[in-house]
């Protein structure tokens, strides 16, 4: 019984693995950067990070015990072991298929093992096409279920709440922890409430949704694409290739079909993303209004020449 990532082989165990022979995977980059996320936790992360349980190789006697819960096809490697994150509810995956899920494709989601490991991305950064909604070759999985941002505004989730969040995780990644921030996730999850969370910090924004049936966190993952960034320009212009080279979890400036809701969330975003920066940079805040300036830039430039969101 597993979940799939971007990188990875899910157990359903207490621990998750990323593999190294699976796509891009590299696991001592993943857990170097996630290491360096959670050593410099304080106040400023407003999002739940899964603890750190160590690479393992493959003569690893852990493999021994768990090789039974991931595929038959696998054989034991390098892989970065984490805190499991918990998938979304049952009422919440009921609703979501309800709602969401092509009629012809329903009773075969419900009863599918896969779809039953459920984590919500939260694209604040983009709506659905009209279209989307009348494709009959449309394809649906519940796994890292991508909940666009029109979707959170039918289901009652404080959208501009949530790219304050956003907003704040990324100063801390960017001017605390030192790095780019690139490929990661933020998925919304229920809270463990036995999980470990960065020492000291407070208890992080709960979200609360009728029709997902209670409140869930933000939970923020995947560091294996992550790289260290100066804290310059040369670290400013890193961070802009990343910010649009991943998907569209924070809200885009100038974006493509964009509506006037969402002008007002990329303003949200910025705003709370330059007092962020000024709470930690002090007397350095240049370097957030650079960066802040630059993402509007880029994004502009591809507005003007039709891109989608995430398009290079």
């Amino acid at each position: 019984m597993l979940s799939t990532g971007a990188s990875g082989l899910f157990s359903e165990r207490e621990e998750q693995c990323h593999q190294e022979r699976r796509r891009r995977a590299k696991p001592l980059n993943d857990q170097e950067m996630h290491l360096q996320v959670i050593s410099n936790c304080n106040s400023s992360i407003p999002v739940r990070i899964a603890s750190s349980c160590g690479v393992v190789e493959a003569d690893d006697p852990w493999w021994q015990v768990t090789i039974g819960l991931f595929p038959d096809n696998l054989s034991p490697c390098r892989g970065y072991k984490m805190e499991r994150i918990p998938a979304m509810p049952r009422a919440a995956r009921e609703m979501l298929i309800d709602r969401y899920c092509p009629e012809d494709l329903q009773a075969f989601v419900r009863t599918n093992r896969d779809d039953q490991d459920c984590l919500v991305r939260l694209y604040t950064g983009r709506r659905r096409l009209p279209s989307a909604s009348q494709s009959r070759f449309q394809r649906f999985s519940l796994r890292n279920y991508p909940l666009h941002v029109d979707q959170m505004e039918e289901l009652g989730l404080d959208t501009h709440a949530i790219a304050r969040t956003l907003a704040d995780a990324l100063t801390h990644c960017y001017w605390i922890a030192g790095v780019d921030a690139n490929d990661v996730e933020f998925v919304l999850a229920p809270q463990k409430t036995h999980s470990e969370h960065c020492e000291n910090s407070p208890e992080v924004p709960r979200f609360r949704s009728d029709a997902l049936g209670g409140e869930f966190v933000i939970w923020m993952l995947d560091y294996d694409c992550c790289r260290e960034m100066s804290q310059d320009e040369a670290g400013v212009d890193q961070a802009v290739k990343a910010f649009y080279r991943n998907d569209p979890y924070y809200p885009r400036p100038y974006a493509h079909g964009h509506a006037e809701e969402d002008r007002s969330l990329w303003q949200t975003f910025r705003s709370r993303f330059l007092e962020s920066s000024r709470h930690i940079l002090k007397g350095r805040t240049a370097l957030a209004t650079i960066l802040i300036e630059k993402i509007e830039e880029e994004g502009r430039r591809r507005c003007e020449r039709g891109g989608l969101e995430g398009a290079d």
